[in-house]
């Protein structure tokens, strides 16, 4: 609804009596591009009979503006998409349908039954009568171009033959062939065992995870309780054996230092007087 003409594109279509002029209006409205080889003009024909036919029918304007881009939308894929007229008209009854059922977000009823059935009517009588001659006016044109060559334009050269001086003698031959298929050998082994060391690394991963699948939620919290409590236990006995190791090493300096005086010390010391 007003996806190609708005109210006021068709009221000022409609206004006018002469057909030259509404024409004129349809053009202007739906970008119609007259290049002077009568598709233009085949177009206009096409939109202005539909508009024609929508005012024979009393059509709202909601109508009239539905039923002309339902007509574009069916030409357009028609012609670009060189559809064959089966395929077309499939196309062009689901449009109607979706277009005459309220179904929305899917769908929206603006036609009633009666117009649905004059508008299939309409279709059949005009646009599919001629369909072959739309599609021969308004399809896209494709120039293929072929060119031929004559084969007596080629010369023909014979291969490049290395003298027999570089060929080697069958027992050359059948040594590099060995090492060739050694070489085959040794590289299909090792494709064979990396392959199997995927396949067991796959298999054990299999097994653990169906083995910590297999523990029961309960013990795998109660594992981890205990496995903290264990960890926390360490961590007091580990703080313990550290505060005592500092206290025998703060015990053993001051031994030390009371068997030891500085010299510091002794100098402190007063000197003892010898008697007279």
């Amino acid at each position: 609804m007003w996806k190609d003409l708005s109210e006021a594109q068709l009221i000022k279509i409609l206004e006018p009596k002469e057909t030259l002029e509404v024409r004129r209006n349809v053009q202007d409205a739906l970008n119609i591009v007259d290049d002077g080889d009568d598709i233009g003009e085949i177009l206009i024909d096409l939109y202005y009979n539909a508009i024609a036919f929508a005012q024979e029918q009393k059509f709202t304007m909601e109508k009239i503006s539905t039923l002309v881009s339902i007509v574009k939308a069916v030409h357009t894929q028609s012609t670009v998409g060189r559809l064959a007229m089966d395929k077309s008209w499939e196309k062009t009854k689901q449009i109607l349908l979706t277009h005459s059922v309220q179904r929305p977000p899917f769908s929206v009823s603006v036609f009633s039954l009666a117009d649905l059935q004059a508008i299939t009517h309409y279709l059949l009588h005009t646009y599919f009568r001629h369909y072959k001659m739309y599609q021969y006016a308004c399809m896209p044109t494709f120039v293929l171009n072929i060119a031929t060559l004559e084969l007596s334009n080629f010369v023909q050269t014979s291969p490049i033959v290395p003298p027999l001086q570089e060929f080697m003698n069958q027992e050359e031959y059948d040594i590099e062939q060995a090492l060739i298929q050694k070489q085959k050998e040794e590289e299909e082994a090792k494709q064979l065992e990396e392959k199997r060391l995927a396949a067991e690394a796959a298999r054990q991963h299999e097994i653990e995870l169906a083995y910590l699948a297999a523990v029961p939620d309960e013990i795998t919290v109660k594992v981890l309780a205990a496995l903290q409590k264990h960890l926390g236990q360490m961590r007091i006995e580990l703080e313990d054996q550290i505060h005592l190791t500092e206290e025998k090493v703060i015990q053993k300096l001051s031994t030390w230092d009371e068997s030891h005086p500085s010299k510091m010390d002794e100098q402190q010391q007063p000197s003892k007087m010898k008697p007279a």
